[in-house]
């Protein structure tokens, strides 16, 4: 997880929480984050980054604005949840 952070040009999606906003990347073989814009209307808060955008903006965006990498690679942690989100 990455606090005030965002991904340029990340291409939108309409998930209405960060947990189905998560799912839309990781049904994305292409993704590898995404951002979560608290301070947006519902619809309007999941930003799905990968090849097809730009530079990592670390610490220099809005506070209402949240990145988090996918890493596809890690092991279920015996949680029961296989999605592998770093927050």
């Amino acid at each position: 997880m990455h606090a005030s952070t965002q991904v340029w040009d990340g291409r939108g999606n309409p998930a209405t929480t960060a947990a189905n906003c998560q799912i839309a990347c990781e049904n994305d073989t292409q993704c590898t984050g995404f951002d979560w814009n608290f301070s947006h209307e519902l619809g309007e808060q999941c930003w799905l980054s990968g090849p097809w955008s730009g530079l990592r903006n670390n610490g220099w965006a809005s506070h209402a604005i949240t990145h988090y990498d996918l890493n596809r690679n890690c092991q279920n942690r015996g949680n029961n949840d296989s999605r592998n989100v770093q927050y």
